[in-house]
């Protein structure tokens, strides 16, 4: 079966596989075969013997949150997911959290960008789901791993994501764990072309566009004025979150 599910031209839409006596390794291998599937949108797996390490290879399948990028394509496809009854709180901590995804996968049913996006930002981006999935997959957890994978030039766009979706005080962590190395990790020349692309017009309407001292003015105190405002936002999210 787990052959057949990992076939490119493979169809099968629903599969039930109650009572087989499945168990740990062999949930494992069926999920990691389901990896790349985009077909099979029901499975169940009801009344089987795999627990725990089982079902941690489902949460993987439908949210590694090793990385953004395995975030992002993780499997979106398996949009109903029945799994082995337990009544440990541990077990039932962690089939909520495959729920949670599960649910994500099912309101973007058919849109695998918009559901990689949404598991980014629910879990990725939000510090106590994060550090909970991390401790349970075993990866490192930190808003500074997280700003290595993200071009330096996007992390203000990111960190108004965070403030949106999660509020100042998520906001606030994530700055302050990043902040030391923005700076030094930031390339001015990237933020400048993005910044002057933008605003062409307004700066040949201000300074006269055939005026090359000028505009190189423009770019320099755009670029501190850009270092200038994130360290505004640090001191700014800080003192709105320690109520200071």
């Amino acid at each position: 079966i787990s052959k057949l599910l990992q076939k490119e031209d493979s169809s099968l839409r629903v599969l039930s596989l109650n009572s087989t006596s499945m168990g740990d390794d062999e949930a494992e291998i069926l999920a990691s075969s389901l990896q790349h599937n985009t077909k099979l949108t029901d499975l169940s797996l009801l009344d089987n013997q795999f627990r725990v390490k089982g079902c941690m290879a489902f949460l993987k399948l439908l949210n590694d949150i090793s990385s953004i990028d395995r975030t992002y394509n993780s499997n979106h496809s398996l949009t109903s997911l029945d799994l082995p009854r337990s009544t440990d709180s541990f077990s039932c901590g962690l089939k909520k959290h495959i729920d949670f995804v599960r649910r994500i996968n099912e309101e973007q049913e058919g849109n695998a960008e918009a559901a990689g996006r949404a598991k980014v930002i629910e879990t990725i981006l939000n510090s106590r789901k994060r550090m909970y999935l991390s401790r349970l997959q075993g990866i490192a957890n930190s808003y500074g791993r997280v700003s290595t994978e993200v071009d330096p030039v996007l992390l203000p766009n990111v960190l108004a994501l965070v403030g949106g979706k999660h509020g100042q005080s998520e906001m606030y962590l994530m700055l302050v764990a990043i902040i030391p190395d923005l700076a030094s990790i930031m390339n001015k020349k990237d933020v400048l072309k993005q910044e002057v692309t933008e605003n062409v017009w307004t700066a040949a309407i201000e300074f006269g566009a055939g005026d090359k001292s000028r505009r190189k003015t423009v770019k320099k105190k755009r670029t501190n004025s850009f270092f200038s405002a994130l360290l505004d936002l640090a001191s700014c999210t800080k003192k709105l979150y320690i109520g200071k």
